[in-house]
């Protein structure tokens, strides 16, 4: 859905905000901002609840952004809002758009008293494997569930399993991702793990895997590439 230009619905929005900014009290009217409201252009929506002085500001301007499901805008609303004009229905607003990539961002960057773990439920349920593996290797700890782990072993992408296995911190790796590496059947990425995993997250399973398979041009490069001090390669 994802569309930040600031002229997507209505030039008239761009005007009605600068009024709405730099008009006199004695010629502004709440008018203006009911029009802007009516407009229901996210970018101008936003930006009114970032600059416009109190006095002019009111919740519609909050509901209405709501209303766009505009999850760029949403996210930006989270993340720089004052807190006298940020509401938890922007949080869920978010969570309802189910885009991937702003919820990570937002488990990412929110200050704590915006974030809710509903936001991690919502990204676990994209079963967006790019972004799960982005969370549990760079969300804070006090964000980070195990739960992250298991949507993304259930997701069986072999590229981002194997980088999990190669990326995620001790405290985040389960020999279930190894396991489900297996499940996928995928040689180039069992022959990356053989080659590239440390030995505490190798397993003798993976090239027990990979001789199954028989595909002899991976069976070949684990024999060129696999270090025999690791104890990875088997004849």
């Amino acid at each position: 859905m994802e569309n930040i230009d600031k002229n997507d619905s209505n030039n008239d929005a761009n005007y009605l905000y600068e009024a709405g900014l730099n008009w006199s009290d004695d010629r502004y009217t709440p008018d203006i901002a009911a029009r802007l409201i009516a407009i229901g252009n996210a970018y101008w929506l936003y930006i009114v609840g970032l600059y416009w002085p109190d006095s002019r500001y009111t919740s519609d301007i909050a509901d209405a952004l709501v209303v766009t499901e505009h999850e760029y805008w949403l996210f930006h609303a989270g993340l720089y809002w004052p807190d006298s004009r940020y509401t938890p229905d922007i949080a869920a607003a978010l969570i309802a758009t189910g885009d991937a990539n702003y919820l990570y961002q937002a488990g990412l960057h929110w200050p704590d008293s915006r974030y809710t773990p509903d936001i991690a439920a919502a990204l676990i349920a994209t079963d967006d494997a790019n972004y799960l593996y982005q969370a549990g290797l760079n969300r804070s700890d006090d964000r980070y569930t195990p739960d992250i782990a298991s949507a993304l072993i259930a997701t069986g992408d072999a590229n981002y399993l194997y980088y999990a296995g190669l990326y995620w911190p001790d405290s985040r790796y389960t020999p279930d991702i190894a396991a489900a590496l297996i499940a996928t059947g995928d040689t180039e990425y069992l022959h990356r793990a053989g080659r590239d995993w440390p030995d505490s997250r190798y397993t003798p399973d993976i090239a027990a895997a990979l001789i199954a398979i028989g595909e002899k041009d991976w069976l070949y490069q684990a024999g060129r590439d696999w270090l025999a001090g690791k104890k990875k390669y088997v004849k």
